[in-house]
């Protein structure tokens, strides 16, 4: 990242913003009318020469931020270029005044994108340093971190993870079926699934996936993103009913119907991830006697426990999903059962004589049997138990009149300790596949389930399941200005003053508790607090170095922080009453409701990384379901296996889509997805041959591209700078120029971390 200080925010300098000028006086023909914000002083033959020699001004103030005399200067603003003629218009007789009068003013103008700046700096031969600090978090007075947004509006930011798994499964099965259409239908599905990827990619504005807008704007990204997972989903209904000739649907209205009248009811279970996967499947279903069958007539082991998740009502079907392909799917019929059916017995505690542990083959965990408060938890193969309580507590928001909590800032109450909720009841479900322990809190909107999955491989069956639903929050208006709850681990294990988070869903940070004493500046105790918060995209945890690890792996991005050794929170929601005053101009008021989940896991730093680089993808990536419109079990299609075998575990497919709907080119990206150093098994360069991935379609014409795919790799030069040292960390590495892929050589390798991109012809055989 090349770093630089910038003047007027990150805007045009005051008096050059042209744009925004009193409508009226806009000459005919220059635009449309645009928002009032400063009196302009538009460039006239009568005054360029003032105009020009105070733009010289800026610049050479500007120049001794700078090593070089290349001197960088904004152009536009939020919400800029409705105008873009006036805009324009001023600057090319300002550039052309002061290009025909450098001598005289002492500059030279030109408009310039990011890769021009970049060249004119690198061309001047200067050594640069470099430097490995972390810009989180950012604070832009004394009392103002900005660590509120990593929580805000966390529904939207839980249905963004949703409908992405949407698009995923979409893109591939478009990719793998569209051979089977002609080009009028080929272009309404890719037209279909191009309202998903619009939808999504809207939704990672820096206002949208933050929380950070306004009520109307958020419920317009809302209803954008799930009007483009039904149009995706109605592409793959399409493909799928092409691959065995039976209608296919998204939705499980069939399913309740034919359950009710005592039929049978089939499904599709699609896997969207490269390797097998075998865990237990869960469909929301309206009766509580049924058996499940695979395509070959087999009993399906399952079990039926009440529904709890957000949104379902009835019973909640456990089933055992074995060995879904990779990239394909496997055909299970539902069907009512007269025999007596088992139903997860549930248990209430109310004493130290119950049973109060629930395990599997690896984990073990222990609650108080009066508070139903998590106790400890034991990994059974290494025969280590650590402590581990967790607490729902909620902040309260400061009260000072300078600065309060908003969608962008946290900032709680100084020397007031968060308010800790108790358990109002809890049960225990014993069943022989998926054990449960059910929470309702005090506040009866904020209920929590901690699953165990029995007789799973040491990988799907080796963590905590927990699935939290919160809201409508409870806030007592106006007497209070809002609560900001989190979710606290609190462990033995010695990790000192070190936690580390993913701020980008790969590389894993280390952070530095800096509580209570915080920074330099910071206004008070609860502003010391705030600044320990970080982006928890994806996981965080806790390890003593060599000796063992506590790992929370999150299903859609959160703020975390760890104020004390061995202790982990991760804020869950908030609601608040008043605007921080930084542009959104409204309360986050947030009262929706959202069921955020927890995979915690509890081993050695090896096995942990083990665990966790597949997890955050399973966990990203669940499985699909759709819905057979058929009640006959004889119609299930048989297994559909795209590729030859798993990929090797450190590879993942990032991506396969397809390019156009005019061609056979295929994108796909894969990618390491091991740290340097972080395990001695998978950290490691691994080759991979795209010939033999695929089964049933033959690859052809392979070329590596650039990450985005935009030209091909072999294009790409990397630029050289002259720096002062070299990264030391090794989490990255750096470009090569070697090992591209080309038509004659499909054996590429993926170092740690590292990502390449191709288009590749996939045709069927």
């Amino acid at each position: 990242m090349f770093t630089h200080v910038l003047d007027s925010h990150y805007c045009t300098p005051a008096g050059f913003d042209w744009e925004h000028g009193v409508t009226q006086d806009l000459p005919k023909g220059d635009g449309p009318p645009v928002v009032i914000t400063q009196s302009p002083s538009w460039v006239t033959e009568t005054n360029v020469h003032r105009r020009a020699y105070e733009y010289a001004q800026v610049a050479k103030k500007r120049a001794a931020w700078f090593k070089t005399n290349n001197v960088l200067i904004p152009f536009g603003c939020d919400f800029n270029f409705q105008n873009a003629w006036m805009k324009y218009k001023n600057m090319d007789k300002l550039i052309a005044y002061i290009n025909e009068h450098s001598e005289e003013l002492g500059i030279r103008a030109q408009y310039s994108t990011l890769s021009d700046y970049f060249a004119a700096v690198r061309a001047s031969g200067e050594t640069w340093t470099t430097r490995e600090i972390d810009f989180f978090p950012y604070i832009d007075n004394n009392q103002s971190y900005w660590t509120g947004f990593y929580t805000s509006r966390p529904d939207l930011k839980q249905l963004c993870r949703e409908t992405d798994a949407v698009m995923r499964v979409s893109e591939i099965i478009l990719a793998l079926g569209i051979h089977n259409f002609n080009q009028t239908t080929s272009a309404s599905l890719v037209g279909n699934l191009q309202l998903m990827r619009k939808a999504a990619a809207l939704s990672q504005h820096h206002d949208a996936v933050t929380g950070t807008e306004r009520r109307v704007t958020y419920r317009d990204y809302k209803k954008r993103l799930e009007h483009g997972a039904e149009a995706a989903n109605n592409a793959s209904a399409t493909i799928l009913k092409s691959f065995f000739n039976e209608d296919v649907s998204s939705t499980n209205k069939t399913l309740w119907n034919n359950l009710l009248n005592q039929q049978d009811a089939s499904i599709l279970v699609y896997n969207s991830l490269e390797f097998t996967r075998t865990q237990y499947h869960k469909v929301n279903v309206p009766v509580d006697s049924l058996q499940v069958f695979d395509s070959q007539g087999n009993t399906v082991p399952s079990e039926i426990h009440e529904a709890l998740s957000f949104g379902e009502v009835g019973y909640s079907l456990f089933f055992k999903a074995e060995s879904i392909p990779p990239l394909g799917y496997s055909a299970f019929v539902i069907r009512p059962s007269s025999s007596l059916p088992f139903v997860a017995s549930k248990k209430s505690f109310h004493d130290s004589r119950m049973a109060s542990t629930m395990s599997n083959e690896y984990l073990s965990l222990s609650f108080d049997s009066s508070s139903g408060r998590l106790q400890t938890l034991r990994n059974i193969q290494e025969g280590v138990t650590i402590q581990m309580q967790q607490s729902m507590l909620y902040y309260v928001p400061s009260n000072s009149t300078s600065q309060t909590s908003g969608a962008y800032i946290f900032r709680p109450q100084a020397n007031e300790p968060p308010r800790n909720l108790s358990i109002s009841s809890f049960k225990f479900v014993d069943g022989p596949l998926v054990k449960e322990l059910q929470l309702v809190f005090n506040e009866s909107s904020i209920t929590q389930v901690v699953r165990l999955y029995v007789g799973l491989d040491d990988v799907m069956g080796n963590y905590l399941d927990i699935e939290m639903h919160l809201g409508p929050l409870d806030v007592e208006y106006p007497t209070r200005d809002g609560k900001e709850y989190v979710s606290r681990f609190q462990t033995n294990v010695a990790n000192g003053e070190i936690f580390h988070t993913d701020d980008n869903g790969l590389e894993m940070k280390p952070r530095r508790t800096n509580y209570p004493n915080g920074r330099p500046g910071d206004y008070d105790e609860g502003v010391v607090l705030a600044g320990n918060y970080y982006p928890v995209v994806s996981r965080m945890y806790l390890q003593q170095p060599n000796v063992w690890q506590f790992t929370i792996l999150t299903a859609h991005s959160h703020g975390g922080a760890s104020l004390t050794e061995g202790e982990a929170e991760i804020m869950v929601h908030r609601r608040l009453l008043r605007d921080d005053d930084r542009g959104v101009g409204q309360a986050l008021d947030d009262f929706h409701e959202t069921s955020p989940r927890f995979f915690v896991l509890s081993a050695n730093p090896t096995n942990s990384s083990t665990l966790h680089r597949r997890l955050a993808n399973v966990i990203q990536y669940p499985l699909q379901t759709f819905y057979i419109q058929s009640s006959n079990n004889a119609s299930l299609p048989p297994p559909f296996r795209p590729l030859q075998q798993d990929l090797p575990y450190n590879i993942r497919m990032i991506s396969l889509k397809q390019r156009d709907d005019v061609s056979n080119t295929v994108i796909m990206r894969l990618m390491n997805i091991f740290e340097s150093f972080e395990n001695p098994t998978y950290a490691v360069p691994t080759q991979i041959d795209l010939n033999t991935i695929f089964q049933g379609y033959t690859v052809t014409n392979i070329e590596e591209r650039t990450l985005t795919t935009n030209m091909p790799a072999s294009e790409n030069v990397r630029p050289h700078w002259n720096t002062t040292g070299a990264f030391e960390n090794g989490n990255s590495r750096f470009h090569t120029e070697f090992n591209l892929a080309t038509p004659r050589d499909s054996v590429v390798t993926l170092y740690p971390m590292e990502i390449k991109s191709f288009w590749i012809e996939l045709t069927p055989n």
